[in-house]
């Protein structure tokens, strides 16, 4: 017997919906200024230089210049400043 996620997969997959939208965490990236994180299970690391994000199981970095974040709520998390880089772990 296939377990239930393989179905959703499989589904999800058929309908050409974007991957993670079924509990992975969601991205959105505004120019290099701005990010904003659907999905944010804590800030796990936070300075001007890193903001370390867990996220659906796994780890953004965000690397750059006076980041600060903006916005935190129960599972969304908006990040500003200069964004230099983007690193999953």
């Amino acid at each position: 017997m296939k377990h239930p996620s393989h179905k959703i997969e499989k589904a999800v997959s058929a309908l050409e919906l974007p991957y993670g939208i079924l509990g992975g965490a969601h991205i959105e990236l505004c120019s290099n200024r701005e990010v904003n994180i659907d999905g944010c299970g804590g800030i796990l690391e936070y300075d001007e230089g890193l903001v370390r994000v867990n996220a659906s199981g796994q780890v953004i970095c965000i690397y750059g210049r006076g980041l600060h974040i903006s916005c935190l709520c129960t599972d969304q998390c908006t990040v500003k400043g200069y964004i230099t880089r983007l690193e999953f772990a």
